[in-house]
């Protein structure tokens, strides 16, 4: 852990893997959440069980565009997957452009280069795009950020949007009277008593839900761990939102319309989306047109994948042990 500014005091902030009293969750649980958000997402497409192939070079050449997760693709946690820094060398090797189109909400893709290069990537600037983009052009120009609130972090990764929201951290989880809207953003110092406190001040209230960050949980080491799409699925569900949240992240089309820019032109059956979540990666894929690998190297880690993908229909074109 190690202490930041935020307000002029210092305040812990932890490390991703040691926040404390942040749900450790169980892949069933995960699915579960995934499959109660289902009604937010794109609907289901592809059908049989997808080809399995050893790896993404199996399949790389056939394509004019790849777009890869980060979390479970490349990393679990701090530490690269064995097989990534191969991977993307052999894509660059065949000249073969790839974006990385990660829902992590930490830092704008032109921002976040550090994170990887700290991993063993060389990626260069325009490789990356977060979901921070989405929310970034999402909430550029609005006239309305006072009415938000955000979950977010100690030090926001976005002040020019979120300076004027109100943060839910530092109110210890209670949403005042005059918030209309919020914002589930950042995870990594949000956790269940916040929570509890923020869906107790919110009864019987309707707000307009936003969230930068869809997903329900990311493997670290070998844990998956809460993420904001967790903590938005039961704030809708125990303070009985009607309205739908707003996707940002994949699935949703907006962090998709930020990774193409500059690649407008090319045929979406001729770009590949790589990744390791059913829910996100894949049925966000399936829906822009693109072909999809799913990888087990993920959330999947030692799970019966073929299984999950029959439950869930939700189908991808590939599927391979890693990238």
């Amino acid at each position: 852990m190690k202490s930041v500014l935020h307000g002029g005091q210092s305040v812990t902030a932890f490390p991703v893997e040691n926040a404390p009293d942040r749900p450790v969750l169980q892949l069933a649980e995960v699915m579960d959440t995934y499959h109660r958000s289902s009604p937010w997402y794109p609907q289901k497409t592809g059908q049989g069980q997808g080809q399995w192939v050893a790896s993404l070079a199996d399949v790389a050449a056939g394509f004019d565009l790849i777009l890869l997760d980060s979390y479970g693709v490349l990393s679990r946690g701090d530490g690269p997957i064995p097989q990534a820094h191969g991977a993307m060398d052999h894509l660059r090797a065949i000249g073969k452009p790839f974006r990385i189109v990660s829902n992590d909400t930490t830092a704008l893709g032109s921002r976040i280069l550090p994170k990887y290069v700290s991993r063993g990537f060389n990626f260069k600037q325009g490789e990356v795009v977060t979901s921070l983009d989405a929310v970034h052009t999402f909430f550029s120009g609005r006239d309305d950020l006072d009415s938000w609130a955000m979950l977010g972090a100690v030090n926001s990764p976005l002040p020019e949007v979120t300076s004027a929201m109100e943060d839910l951290v530092a109110t210890d989880g209670e949403v005042s009277a005059r918030v209309k809207n919020i914002l589930f953003l950042i995870g990594m110092e949000w956790h269940i008593s916040l929570q509890k406190k923020l869906e107790a001040s919110a009864q019987g209230r309707q707000f307009g839900v936003a969230m930068g960050n869809p997903d329900i949980a990311a493997p670290v080491h070998d844990r998956l761990m809460a993420t904001p799409g967790y903590y938005a699925e039961r704030f809708m569900r125990t303070t009985g939102q009607s309205a739908a949240p707003i996707v940002l992240g994949k699935p949703g089309n907006a962090v998709f319309a930020e990774a193409l820019k500059g690649y407008e032109g090319i045929d979406p059956a001729r770009i590949l989306m790589v990744g390791d979540t059913l829910h996100t990666d894949i049925l966000g894929g399936n829906a822009m047109g693109f072909k999809t690998l799913l990888v087990e190297s993920g959330i999947f880690t030692g799970q019966d994948t073929a299984a999950w993908i029959q439950k869930t229909g939700i189908v991808p074109d590939f599927v391979s042990p890693t990238i």
